[in-house]
């Protein structure tokens, strides 16, 4: 499981920078490794659901999509809840698996650092409910790494391998 001590390494090393660009270094982390975990989950995400995740990931990570897209999907989810009459309770994996969702689907609120931190543990808290899936943020934190070196090299340099 992610402990809170990784939970906040993560968070203080995505962070860094410029308030845009630690937003979205934050969100395109949280869905990579939420897309491999959703890969190797045996519970299926109802369609809603996976629409949603769908949209968020190709506004975080392809950069494609408007952020009212995330809006409209975000109501779809609460209303997936509320049809299973979890609009409080978190039952099982499905149930922690949309609010996990719902955590990104707030394109304006994500700047504020505050907000984006109390979303990113409550994503995590979600996430841990599913499955122990540190392997798999632990590589996607490592290959964003990578990524963000080679992109501050190019910077430097003008060129990147």
């Amino acid at each position: 499981m992610l402990n809170e001590n990784k939970i906040n390494l993560y968070f203080k090393m995505l962070s860094k920078g410029k308030s845009d660009i630690a937003s979205r270094n934050t969100m395109k982390f949280m869905c990579r490794g939420f897309k491999l975990a959703l890969g190797q989950n045996e519970v299926d995400a109802s369609v809603p659901i996976t629409a949603a995740f769908d949209k968020a990931y190709r506004y975080w990570v392809d950069q494609v999509g408007r952020a009212e897209e995330l809006k409209s999907a975000r109501i779809a989810c609460w209303d997936f809840l509320e049809g299973k009459g979890r609009g409080f309770h978190i039952e099982d994996k499905e149930d922690a698996i949309t609010r996990a969702v719902l955590c990104l689907l707030h394109p304006a609120e994500i700047a504020d650092n505050e907000f984006r931190q109390q979303c990113f543990e409550w994503f995590f808290q979600m996430v841990n409910r599913v499955e122990d899936f540190q392997p798999l943020f632990d590589h996607v934190f490592n290959e964003m790494k990578k990524e963000l070196s080679r992109k501050n090299k190019a910077d430097r340099d003008g060129f990147a391998p």
